[in-house]
């Protein structure tokens, strides 16, 4: 931002799960509808028009691409997300093939290492998964819900959340699942809690300026799940 002239306009196509960072020198716009040649300017959504646009900075994700996997059927059709798969994980045609972690705003680490505690317990002999035909039933449901494309692999908390717990709930349905292998993650209601005010905490944060390097906890940035819990215990009495 100290290489362009104020105030930078950022256009966004779909809202951010992150709060915007508050500042004087960015304008958060719509999505662009139209670009204007002749006066160097672009069209938002909403109408507003910014003449004399020296450069546009594109943004644009990215597609699923596995060209060295030749499969049939595929899991790729058009990049927005990869098919033929039983939940975000095993490929339902041979399921020694497994993808982990192409959820989408997700929080990847513990996700991942749910996934690959299922993946040991199914590799091993110790999970079995569905039917081909069962698996294939899932997929359509999550399509119909989400609409597919770039919705699919899209898991919004609590989704997100919920997931890893279903993840280990089905690695722990083994037989020795308690006894043998490793044991995922499952998240507990403060988990939940945080995960759901990490917007929040990552504002907090920031607000903090060069002293945000002096944090170590959250409780240091007003956030105590214990008080929440007191604040709930209150109102629901309130409430009575």
């Amino acid at each position: 931002m100290t290489a362009c002239k104020w105030p930078l306009l950022q256009s966004q196509r779909s809202e951010s799960w992150l709060l915007p960072d508050a500042s004087p020198s960015k304008v958060d716009k719509g999505e662009i509808v139209e670009f204007i040649a002749e006066d160097r300017a672009v069209k938002f959504a909403d109408g507003s028009i910014e003449k004399d646009v020296d450069h546009v900075v594109f943004c644009t994700g990215y597609f699923y691409s596995f060209p060295y996997l030749d499969l049939r059927p595929p899991l790729i059709g058009d990049g927005t997300h990869v098919q033929n798969l039983y939940q975000h994980l095993f490929y339902q045609q041979n399921a020694t093939l497994a993808l982990p972690a192409l959820q989408q705003r997700i929080i990847p680490f513990p996700m991942a290492e749910a996934q690959a505690a299922v993946i040991a317990r199914v590799w091993s002999g110790r999970l079995t998964l569905p039917s081909q035909a069962e698996m294939k039933a899932w997929e359509e449901e999550v399509e119909s819900a989400t609409g597919g494309g770039r919705a699919f692999h899209i898991l919004k908390f609590p989704q997100d959340a919920d997931y890893i717990n279903t993840m280990y709930d089905f690695a722990m349905s083994a037989d020795d699942g308690k006894i043998k292998g490793k044991t995922p993650p499952r998240w507990d209601a403060r988990l939940y809690w945080l995960r759901e005010n990490i917007p929040l905490i990552k504002k907090a944060f920031q607000e903090r300026g060069e002293g945000r390097h002096e944090i170590r906890t959250i409780e240091e940035l007003g956030f105590s799940y214990e008080q929440f819990l007191q604040e709930k215990e209150k109102e629901n009495k309130t409430r009575i």
